[in-house]
């Protein structure tokens, strides 16, 4: 793989990243969770402004525009939603959607994570060692951002699920 396709995979999948945390917070919001939506708010700004960063890095380091690949909507929200109003939701179906989204939320940064990983080794074995670098750093962090994720659902899982518990949290997140 060469280091235009390296960059034009990871631009590709920032921007899907973007929209999975930009549908994760209107899905939380929705459901009522506010404390879960303006997580995912603040990790839509941070990877918007790691998503700028990484073409500003390109542009200054290869002297060119990364290539855009078709992005697929990753549609987090069920079509079965649209239509509802957020009083309609009833507590069984508030408890399934955040368990359903804390795995939506932990299986994308498992996957960014893997994915950061694979171009981190396919540009050291190109020996493009400071690019590598740079994807390394990117990497490190979706891997927080996983770890962070798991705690939270482990947490949940300690309590049930709890509604009142998840709900007096809610301010704190």
């Amino acid at each position: 793989m060469i280091i235009d396709d390296i960059f034009s995979k990871i631009s590709a999948h920032m921007i899907k990243g973007l929209m999975t945390h930009e549908q994760l917070a209107n899905y939380y919001c929705f459901l009522g969770y506010d404390g879960y939506s303006n997580c995912h708010n603040e990790h839509y700004k941070n990877e918007s402004e790691a998503f700028r960063a990484l073409n500003r890095y390109y542009l200054k380091h290869h002297n060119k525009l990364i290539n855009e690949e078709r992005v697929e909507n990753p549609n987090v929200i069920p079509s079965s939603w649209y239509g509802y109003l957020r009083s309609d939701v009833d507590t069984s179906t508030r408890i399934k959607a955040l368990k359903d989204g804390m795995d939506i939320w932990i299986n994308w940064e498992k996957e960014t994570v893997e994915l950061y990983s694979e171009m981190y080794r396919e540009l050291c074995d190109i020996s493009e060692f400071v690019d590598a670098e740079y994807i390394k750093n990117l990497m490190l962090d979706a891997k927080i951002e996983h770890t962070n994720a798991v705690q939270l659902k482990l947490c949940l899982e300690s309590v049930d699920y709890d509604l009142d518990y998840i709900m007096c949290n809610q301010p704190n997140i």
